[in-house]
């Protein structure tokens, strides 16, 4: 091969190199995480972010329940829709919505567990 082969095959594979770019995801994910942090750190004394901060926090049991006496005041209300009699709807919606909280507080439990699982797996 001449040296005109070999400058040209030398120059073809530089700009397949340089196509392909191999640190381009590097370079993406890394943008991505300045971004955030920038975008974090300029919003951290507002309201919203402290609010989102704060849920992200609440452990899943407290979810759980929360979400189960939501669901429990919505059957409730479904049930006074179909029923007349006072008592009977004030007791059965307070017995479906504690059922349905203890419910809920015990799948956050086992999702809470699950977290925990996870962190000290990471760990070891």
């Amino acid at each position: 091969m001449s040296n005109d082969e070999l400058e040209r095959l030398r120059r073809l594979s530089e700009r397949q190199i340089q196509a392909r770019d191999p640190k381009a995801k590097e370079k993406k994910s890394a943008d991505k995480v300045t971004k955030r942090r920038r975008k974090l750190k300029r919003g951290k004394s507002s309201f919203q972010y402290m609010l989102q901060d704060m849920m992200q926090d609440m452990p899943y049991k407290l979810w759980g329940a929360l979400i189960g006496a939501a669901i429990g005041t919505v059957v409730t209300i479904v049930i006074a829709i179909f029923m007349d009699d006072i008592m009977v709807i004030t007791v059965l919606g307070l017995a479906v919505t504690l059922i349905l909280a203890i419910v809920g507080v015990i799948f956050g439990m086992s999702f809470d567990w699950r977290a925990e699982l996870t962190d000290e797996l990471e760990d070891l």
